[in-house]
């Protein structure tokens, strides 16, 4: 029920009345606001507010050309426009507020309209389509497009689209049972179209319709929520290619990136927290293993702190562990512990700080782990 979930930092008006709130991102922030500022789009108004992240109040507005469905910030601090209807899209340049022309969508598209959108760790921006049978696909760098044929799956393309860890486009088929399509984002051919046998379908067990939002989890597995009743979230794990299905008491919509994968994986920069909790209270920090790739010019740095409870771990000194370039997969944990005096406790935080390049390219994490053993 509204007002009583204790998650809720504060709730804030945005826009005119009858603005009709539908898009919301996250920008890249600066030195006082690292975790990014807020931008809400009013799909009736045509406006964008930027909100401050810790207080809701707002920064400032930009009027656009198209009307705000939803919205992805690319890792040079574009936010692109997803829209409802329509034949083009446009985006804002969140680090001065300035707005494109209108972008024309590719004229093979054959749809009546669009939904969701995300954009892959290469900076192109990839639209979902309610009412067709395709997915396209715009890159910036070479101001063209590419479309997806799913003509051969006789569905239409589902509401919801997203990128995960490995840099995959994934959008639903909505057809009865809902599916679900896959294909690799350099798969992009510009101009041209990406041929149905690059695309890989799953299809859960059971029958349901409604397929709406689709998101990659910091596991890599894919969740597909359904807004027709019985609403189930059904969960595939690409690597075993099993399927969950959860059935709860509310009705489940959404487009957008409700996990904050997308985010993650475009952006490339700023800080992601690992926090782990042994069995016994003074364990052995055994090894971290990660596997990385950082372009010329980009970082990956990684650091920990150690504390008796998990409170005590932001106050905590931070070590650091590796540095990527330079370190090698596995560091040896412990011994770096030791060798700073700091002692080895039952919580453990890793911050994992990623900085792209000049030219914004940003550095891939692919894979973590941390292991520890108690010694009694």
């Amino acid at each position: 029920p509204y007002d009583t979930d204790e998650c809720v930092a504060y709730t804030v008006p945005v826009g005119q009345p009858n603005a009709v709130l539908r898009a919301l991102a996250i920008d890249l922030g600066d030195d006082e606001r690292p975790e990014g500022y807020v931008w809400v789009g009013g799909y009736s108004a045509r406006m964008w507010w930027k909100l401050d992240p810790r207080t809701g109040e707002e920064i400032s507005s930009v009027s656009v050309p198209v009307s705000p469905y939803g919205g992805v910030v690319t890792a040079d601090g574009k936010l692109w426009i997803g829209v409802l209807s329509g034949n083009s899209f446009a985006y804002v340049d969140t680090t001065n507020n300035t707005v494109s022309p209108v972008i024309p969508f590719p004229n093979f598209r054959g749809r009546s309209g669009s939904y969701g959108i995300t954009a892959d760790g290469n900076g192109r921006v990839w639209i979902a389509g309610w009412g067709g049978r395709d997915v396209i696909g715009y890159d910036p760098a070479l101001e063209q497009w590419t479309v997806v044929d799913t003509t051969g799956f006789n569905s239409t393309v589902g509401r919801g689209i997203t990128v995960d860890g490995q840099n995959r486009i994934w959008a639903p088929l909505e057809s009865n049972p809902t599916r679900m399509a896959v294909f690799d984002s350099d798969d992009f051919v510009p101009g041209g179209v990406v041929p149905g046998n690059e695309v890989r379908v799953y299809t859960p067990p059971g029958s349901r319709t409604g397929a709406s939002g689709i998101g990659a989890d910091a596991n890599g597995k894919i969740w597909l929520a359904h807004y027709n009743a019985p609403s189930e979230l059904v969960r595939l794990d690409p690597v075993t290619e099993e399927f969950d299905v959860f059935t709860g008491p509310r009705q489940v919509y959404t487009y957008s990136d409700f996990t904050g994968q997308v985010r993650r994986t475009i952006v490339g920069e700023g800080i992601y927290q690992v926090e782990a909790e042994a069995e016994c209270d003074s364990p052995d920090w055994d090894l971290m293993h990660f596997d990385t790739e950082t372009p010329e010019g980009s970082t990956i740095t990684f650091t920990a702190s150690s504390a008796p409870t998990h409170d005590d771990l932001d106050l905590a000194p931070q070590l650091e562990l590796a540095a990527v370039p330079g370190s090698v997969s596995p560091t040896a944990v412990g011994p770096l512990f030791d060798e700073a005096q700091i002692p080895q406790n039952r919580f453990m935080r890793v911050s994992i700080f990623l900085e792209v390049n000049d030219d914004g390219v940003s550095p891939v994490l692919r894979e973590f782990r941390l292991t520890w053993f108690c010694k009694n």
